[in-house]
């Protein structure tokens, strides 16, 4: 597989981890053009500014999602059953 698929693979499945890994040891254009392809947009930086933003965008889409106090989750709303007479 390439590079960009296993990017995408690991940024699909919220693995930072294997995400890091894919451009560990990689040159800054190399990564680029891999954010690229993948389809992923990168501001114009360079240098540590721009693998700095690197990171933050993979822990960013890595992140769990938040889970919302305000709307009651499947297991708080009581199971309701309806009958149809015939």
């Amino acid at each position: 597989m390439n590079s960009f698929h296993n990017l995408t693979i690991a940024l699909n499945n919220k693995n930072k981890i294997e995400a890091m890994l894919v451009i560990r040891d990689k040159p800054e254009s190399i990564v680029k053009k891999i954010l690229a392809k993948a389809g992923i947009g990168f501001p114009g930086c360079s240098g540590r500014v721009f693998w700095k933003w690197v990171q933050d965008y993979i822990f960013t889409v890595c992140a769990p999602a938040e889970v919302s106090n305000d709307e009651p989750s499947v297991s708080d709303t009581p199971a309701t059953v309806k009958y149809d007479s015939h």
